[in-house]
């Protein structure tokens, strides 16, 4: 507990330069030729994920569902801190979906995959949020 405290500490005093091409937040104001909200002309959404004036929902309460928003453009730097902020909600009383992920990887394109929504090997980080309850791992969770 003290070392997850002290990392969050550490990050919040880190003095950076925000990577605008890598940062979203509302209003989601972009439009594509077809009509679709965008995050931003930055960003690519995939699989079931959608963008409203005011949040975007990778996927809907449903179990199955796979979803994405995955920049177009590469990070350009070697060191790097990242804030990420998300709320996980429904209609149901338990949540339905496997979990999320956040990845920094080498690949400059999105290829969905069963490695909570991209493909196994790849060559970067993955910080996974599993909120699933196996049944064959119940002693993991």
């Amino acid at each position: 507990m003290f070392r997850a405290v002290a990392a969050v500490l550490l990050l919040a005093l880190v003095g950076a330069d925000k990577l605008e091409q890598h940062s979203f937040e509302p209003p989601y104001t972009d439009v594509d030729p077809s009509g679709n909200r965008l995050v931003s002309k930055d960003w690519k959404n995939g699989g079931v994920a959608s963008v409203s004036q005011s949040f975007v929902r990778l996927t809907p309460d449903r179990q199955s569902k796979k979803g994405a928003v995955w920049s177009r453009k590469s990070l350009g730097t070697d060191t790097f801190s990242t804030i990420l902020k998300f709320r996980i909600s429904g209609q149901g009383k338990k949540f339905f979906g496997d979990g999320m992920a956040l990845w920094f990887m080498q690949q400059a394109y999105y290829v969905e995959g069963d490695l909570h929504g991209s493909v196994e090997r790849f060559t970067g980080v993955g910080v996974i949020f599993d909120t699933f309850k196996n049944t064959e791992s119940l002693s993991q969770h």
